[in-house]
Formats: C-alpha cells, structure tokens, sequence
C-alpha cells in the first residue's frame, strides 16, 4: 500500500494531474478500492488450499491478471475486457476510476458510471472473497502430518 501510494505521487508530478481536494479524495478512494480488490483476488485464489493441495495454477492466474493490470484495458480483445472488468475486476482498480482524475473518457463502452462503480465493485468483491474463503475454511480436514 506505501509503495503504491509514493508510486501513485511520483506519477502525480510527472503528469501534472491538478491536486484539487475531490482529486486527491478520489485518489484516496481508489487506493482503498485496489486494496479491496487484491485482497478479495488473493482470498479467492487462496480459499481452494483447503480443499487441494496443488494450488500453483491459481496463483499464476493471479499473477498473470495482476501483469496485465500494467496496461490499459482497452488494448485488450474485448472477452479479457470483459473479465477484466467483471470478473477478475483489474480494470475497477485502476483503470476506470483514474479516467475521472486523467480527465478522459476511454469507457470502452461500458457505460459512464463505471468510474463511478470502482468502490460498489471493490467492496462486492472482497466481501465475496471473504465468503468463499470462510466457506472453504469450514470444509478443511488436516492430513493428521
């Protein structure tokens, strides 16, 4: 979270975004909502440990989402958008809600409350994450080793 945040400053300064007050609230927010959504992505891809032991291919799928959250989601074809945006939710942590600090307006046709949905989004998804994690907890049995 501290790295994200000196990051999220130094790129700041870099591209001269103007720092009103609701600017530097919804940076604040979107941090939060990030912090959600990998929180709920790590739950989610964890929870399965307690049900099989070989867990290496979810955690590459976490990974693998996690580098292409490097780049704008509009690059991708439109199926990864759409997970992306709907269910590996990468795109509400980053790229939807920093259009309304940018300025810009590349929804992808997704419609123009999606910035707006970044903290509706993130909250959903950790929630679910704690679900699922708390269900599978309750079906671990220890190997007795």
């Amino acid at each position: 979270l501290l790295l994200s945040i000196i990051v999220l400053i130094l790129c700041i300064v870099r591209i001269s975004v103007a720092l009103t007050v609701f600017n530097v609230l919804w940076l604040a927010i979107i941090v939060l909502c990030g912090t959600l959504i990998f929180g709920g992505m790590f739950l989610l891809i964890t929870a399965p440990a307690f049900l099989i032991t070989q867990t290496d291919a979810l955690s590459q799928m976490l990974f693998f989402f996690r580098e292409s959250g490097y780049y704008p989601t509009s690059i991708f074809p439109r199926f990864i958008q759409v997970i992306m945006t709907f269910i590996m939710p990468y795109s509400m942590m980053n790229f939807f809600p920093v259009q309304i600090v940018l300025g810009k307006s590349d929804l992808m046709g997704f419609g123009t409350a999606m910035p707006w949905l970044a903290p509706v989004f993130s909250v959903i998804f950790f929630a679910i994450g704690v679900l699922v994690f708390y269900c599978l907890s309750k079906k671990y049995k220890s190997t007795g080793s």
